[in-house]
């Protein structure tokens, strides 16, 4: 399956602070060294996610604030996958180098999902 282009693409260069950062912005990168998550609250129209780089309480943090229609993870170093249950709108998942999940049944409850690359 080719997945979309989306999925692929490089990321953003993650934002060092989400204080400064355009609320009415349509995507946003995220590293574990980015400062201000709780400025995500205020972005309420963000479809396009990508998250890097990030632990479990970072991860929580994160996925509390949003919700967006694709998510692209990279490198995150997470047990626990649940937080995506959250997610109503998560149309397009990617989950890149997370060797720490010990499962993925999490995954089952994202009723929006069409495409789903595990790697």
């Amino acid at each position: 399956m080719i997945f979309p282009q989306d999925l692929k693409a490089p990321p953003p260069q993650p934002v060092e602070d989400l204080c400064r950062f355009d609320t009415k912005s349509r995507e946003v990168s995220i590293a574990g060294t980015t400062r201000g998550i709780e400025n995500l609250k205020d972005c309420i129209g963000l479809d396009q996610v990508w998250v890097s780089k990030v632990k479990q309480g970072e991860f929580e943090r994160i996925a509390q604030y949003i919700n967006p229609a694709s998510l692209v993870v990279y490198d995150m170093r997470v047990q626990d996958l649940s937080p995506l249950e959250q997610m109503s709108r998560i149309e397009r998942l990617a989950l890149t180098w997370n060797t720490k999940a010990s499962h993925i049944s999490s995954l089952a409850k994202l009723r929006s999902l069409t495409v789903l690359s595990l790697m």
